[in-house]
């Protein structure tokens, strides 16, 4: 029996493990966002595939006190127990890790999940501290269940495990549907579809745009890896007609990153009569209108854009490419016209932000009437090009990683502090919510206090009317 676990997060704390790229992000508690972590159900179907039997615990849909976690160790007695980690509560879930061992030396814990693959040696000396001999950053690739059944003492013909290499077309559209049915997976909630169930699918990986801040690139790779159309609407039709849910949120970075692709899959969709509601993220470039009805039409009713910055300067020295303005407001008439709802992402404090690049990105995003509007802040995470760069710069001024949720600011720019940043960030955030007329929360110091900002929001804001 193997155990995979997503294990508890921080007072307070909500984790994502399945976002940037899989390094995962903190919300907190009251978001109620519970993403299951997509990796760990495809490696149960995988193993399930060599007749391994799996069971999965994932604390954000179910609760265990220590005695009940103990308690069922005991019961179901596990020849290894994976444990999922993410970026911002890595010491948390070690914490996890060194509990589960000390119930029983005899349990064989591996730790995975992306970030194992970029942790310095401070790090290594935590895992090796609390007695953890396994770890490894190569979760759903032949490395890793290789690992696996070299662990569980399995003998396993090599052809039979190079059909699942996901890092290849072929063995990214043989790796089966994720094992759902091992947890309660109609408690998955995410804000978009309100208070229903949903479901995720990894249908694309990879980006070949290599944004130097990115995530997703340094866990994912520089190249474009699909499944087909075929699989995924097999996979739709196994979540909404076998498991009984209507709404998904595809997890690609770049979802129409192959147009004739989401062409078929919206025929599918559409042609097998599924009343399904989803959610896709991708980047204006690859989009024009006929594909826009079509998404639609399939019941595609949100696309979220990643649109980072207005600030020239710092999206070419991150190898960003830049967005047309025009195409780029002309791609959201046509989402209205076929009521997709628009959420911007925006990204305050690149090396090249000064007070008036990050005041002119806000007057823009607001400018643009965006159905929502997201400002956080610049994370250099681990694996990326940036994160070096700042690095050697000495721009790192927040060491504890639980504060790297995007929702801090931790590092300077070449022109800003750390305090600077965070005023900018609750001004962009301000502005917003006056434009939506909510500002009922905030205090009149607050407002006070900002005043001078938002006047240069609106001379900003005027002048891109121009």
């Amino acid at each position: 029996m193997v155990l995979l676990i997503n294990p508890p997060d921080p007072k307070g704390y909500i984790s994502n493990k399945d976002t940037m790229g899989g390094l995962g992000q903190l919300y907190s508690y009251e978001s109620n966002i519970k993403v299951p972590p997509i990796d760990i159900f495809h490696i149960a179907a995988i193993l399930a595939n060599f007749n391994i039997p799996v069971k999965i615990i994932d604390y954000l849909i179910e609760e265990y006190n220590e005695k009940e976690i103990v308690k069922l160790l005991y019961m179901v007695k596990p020849k290894l127990i994976g444990i999922r980690v993410a970026f911002p509560i890595f010491d948390f879930n070690l914490e996890f890790a060194h509990f589960l061992k000390k119930i029983s030396c005899e349990y064989k814990v591996l730790l995975f999940g992306p970030y194992l693959h970029f942790i310095d040696r401070t790090d290594v000396e935590k895992i090796q501290k609390y007695g953890i001999e396994y770890y490894t950053g190569l979760d759903l690739t032949i490395n890793f269940i290789a690992l696996v059944l070299n662990l569980l003492n399995i003998n396993y013909q090599k052809d039979l495990l190079d059909k699942y290499n996901a890092n290849t077309t072929e063995g990214f559209n043989n790796i089966p549907f994720p094992k759902w049915q091992l947890v309660d997976y109609w408690k998955y909630r995410v804000p978009f579809f309100k208070d229903e169930p949903f479901l995720p699918i990894l249908s694309s990986k990879g980006c070949i745009y290599g944004c130097s801040y990115c995530p997703y690139v340094a866990v994912q790779g520089y190249k474009f890896i699909n499944k087909s159309a075929e699989k995924i609407i097999d996979e739709i039709e196994f979540i909404y007609k076998q498991l009984g849910i209507k709404n998904i949120l595809f997890r690609d970075p770049f979802f129409t990153n192959n147009i004739n692709r989401v062409d078929k899959i919206c025929n599918g969709i559409i042609a097998k009569n599924m009343k399904i509601k989803w959610v896709c993220e991708t980047k204006v470039e690859s989009l024009n209108e006929e594909i826009i009805y079509k998404m639609a039409k399939a019941g595609c009713f949100q696309i979220n854009f990643g649109i980072e910055s207005f600030n020239k300067f710092a999206l070419i020295n991150s190898k960003r490419k830049i967005v047309n303005v025009n195409k780029l407001k002309k791609i959201i008439e046509y989402c209205r016209k076929y009521k997709i709802k628009t959420f911007g992402f925006f990204i305050i404090g690149f090396p090249e932000d000064d007070k008036f690049q990050v005041l002119n990105t806000i007057a823009k995003a607001i400018n643009l009437n965006l159905d929502m509007t997201q400002f956080t802040y610049l994370i250099p995470y681990p694996g990326t090009p940036l994160f070096q760069m700042i690095k050697d710069k000495g721009y790192i001024i927040e060491k504890n990683k639980i504060n790297y949720t995007s929702y801090k600011p931790v590092i300077k720019t070449n022109f800003l502090s750390i305090s600077e940043l965070k005023s900018l960030g609750e001004l962009a955030n301000f502005s917003i919510l006056f434009k939506q007329q909510k500002i009922i929360p905030f205090k009149i110091s607050f407002i006070k206090k900002k005043i001078k900002y938002l006047l240069k929001i609106i001379f900003y804001f005027l002048k891109t009317l121009n």
